[in-house]
């Protein structure tokens, strides 16, 4: 080979490899600002389940008292911690 076919291989291996890495920077960018956006969804996802989750047992949990013994207790127990009575 002369000189100068080896010059424009080198040129055209150079302007190939160049273009390969713009192209695989521009995918990898996308990726990212995809996952990004997939990651405030989900932590939005996840807190708004979780604040639903609060007002839930915040609407269920209160004060109850015993039929038997009369002590009060957590309305989310099913039975009196102290006596064992179901309520």
């Amino acid at each position: 080979m002369d000189i100068a076919s080896e010059s424009i291989l080198l040129i055209i291996l150079l302007t190939a490899s160049l273009i390969f890495n713009i192209v695989t920077m521009i995918l990898v960018i996308g990726l990212v600002k995809k996952n990004k956006s997939m990651n405030i969804t989900e932590e939005h996802y996840f807190k708004k389940t979780i604040a639903e989750e609060k007002k839930q047992y915040a609407d269920e949990t209160g004060v109850v008292f015993c039929r038997n013994c009369g002590n009060q207790f957590d309305s989310t127990l099913k039975v009196c911690p102290d006596c064992k009575t179901p309520r």
